[in-house]
């Protein structure tokens, strides 16, 4: 069941209700009250919606999940998430959400990200050749892709961790093929 997110690790949760029931190519998940919900973002922007085949949402502000910094102030740059939703002109409805973690505060640790998605990743210890601050921790700029097939849905999870071994970077994508 979906909640509106008080930590990243909820949000991560909502996430993965979302992969579950595949929801990222459904039209009604991309509502401003339904991504609201999902994310607990409360700015929604709709960026480049210029074709009827296309939902693009950027979700900012996320008070409630973003601690407060020292002087009270909140830094709302810490969480940013990108939607997109696509009919491809080969009939593929393609659907995509990025998650990207800004402030170490808000950060999830590899471990969590094992106990939420499972162990069954293709892991690789170097980020595409990325360069990288030197590794802090085991699984320390370690890159996962997880890949799936749910009810003849594609999904593919791609994790990017720091050099603590914290997520920075998340990417969420389901592709439902053309039926010849």
């Amino acid at each position: 069941m979906i909640k509106i997110p008080t930590t990243t690790l909820s949000l991560l949760e909502n996430i993965k209700h979302v992969l579950n029931k595949n929801l990222l190519l459904v039209d009604d998940f991309y509502t401003d009250e339904n991504l609201k919900l999902v994310t607990g973002g409360t700015q929604i922007s709709r960026v480049g919606e210029n074709r009827e085949n296309v939902k693009r949402v950027e979700i900012t502000r996320f008070g409630a999940i973003v601690k407060s910094s020292w002087d009270g102030r909140r830094d709302d740059d810490g969480i940013a998430i990108l939607c997109r939703k696509e009919d491809q002109v080969g009939g593929d409805v393609e659907g995509r959400l990025n998650l990207w973690l800004r402030n170490e505060d808000e950060r999830v640790s590899y471990r969590n990200m094992e106990k939420l998605f499972g162990d069954q990743w293709e892991k690789s210890t170097a980020r595409n050749g990325e360069k990288c601050q030197p590794s802090l921790h085991k699984h320390g700029n370690s890159e996962m892709e997880f890949f799936a097939l749910n009810q003849g849905v594609e999904q593919t999870v791609r994790l990017l961790f720091s050099p603590r071994a914290n997520l920075e970077m998340a990417s969420f994508l389901e592709v439902k093929p053309f039926d010849l």
